[in-house]
């Protein structure tokens, strides 16, 4: 963590995509200001259009001034769409309370007033974090995931609620007690839903048949077709299954409470397929 600049009231914001104008952003941005107290340099616009939001994140590491206190050095936003209504921005926060990078995607006057607040203490992260998906933009999270239930049993049913709780948590608890640091203690809604997959003739269900079922059965869900999560007999050893469908078939492990967020963070923009798949290798 940088205290030096981390409290700077002027931050950057990464235009990540061709048709963005700069003027249109920051008159979304400006919305959520006080009018009166409102600054021109609130905001330092960077365009590296076609980079991928981690791209965005690395050059803002590597171009961080340490002499320059004025620019907030743990925060930043990056829009990747020009649809400011329904996309908004990533608020991005780097170093946080629980060890790891996060983001939340919101509408761009909220994105300002949250980072503003965020900035002077007013707020902290763990109530954006425990918002979520109360706070978002039209399209984030509309489709939650599946994880699937393949463990053997029925008795291992309390071992699964269990992991299903763990991955709707992520990594927003670690490093917290609720009680000590008067935390909301009410349950974050599970972006993931428990399934436990039925085959004919009361078949053991295969990794094999979800990757042929699943599409199906999101459908009549509405859950995400392209993506789900496994819990099976090796994931205590290996981690929790993740798998993508589209554009062809990949997986990968992570272990709780990582495996919890990748696909969060990639449904948000946060990480890209082969990010999610980086990090996952590295957080063993």
């Amino acid at each position: 963590m940088y205290d030096t600049d981390r409290y700077g009231t002027r931050f950057k914001v990464y235009l990540t995509r061709h048709e963005l104008r700069q003027k249109a952003v920051e008159a979304a941005l400006r919305l959520g200001l006080d009018q009166e107290s409102a600054q021109d340099e609130t905001f330092i616009f960077i365009e590296m259009p076609g980079k991928t939001t981690q791209e965005a994140v690395q050059h803002f590491r590597d171009t961080r001034d340490a002499n320059d206190r004025t620019i907030n050095g743990s925060m930043l936003l990056v829009f990747d769409s020009a649809d400011l209504r329904e996309r908004g921005a990533l608020l991005i926060s780097l170093y946080e309370y629980h060890g790891y990078d996060d983001a939340i995607r919101l509408a761009p006057a909220d994105a300002t007033m949250a980072i503003c607040a965020l900035n002077v203490g007013n707020d902290n992260w763990y109530s954006h974090r425990h918002g979520v998906p109360h706070e978002r933009t039209a399209r984030m999270p509309v489709e939650w995931f599946a994880l699937y239930d393949l463990l053997s049993t029925t008795t291992d049913a309390a071992a699964f609620a269990s992991v299903l709780v763990s991955m709707g948590q992520g990594v927003m608890l670690v490093g917290t007690d609720t009680e000590e640091q008067e935390l909301d203690p009410t349950p974050v809604e599970n972006i993931f839903c428990g399934v436990r997959p039925e085959v004919d003739n009361g078949a053991h269900c295969s990794l094999a048949d979800l990757e042929q079922r699943h599409a199906a059965f999101a459908t009549r869900s509405f859950l995400d077709n392209d993506y789900y999560a496994v819990i099976d007999k090796d994931y205590q050893e290996q981690g929790v299954l993740i798998v993508r469908l589209w554009p062809r078939v990949e997986s990968f492990r992570c272990r709780l409470p990582v495996a919890g967020e990748l696909l969060r963070w990639i449904f948000i923009n946060f990480m890209t397929w082969d990010d999610a798949k980086s990090y996952a290798a590295g957080s063993k």
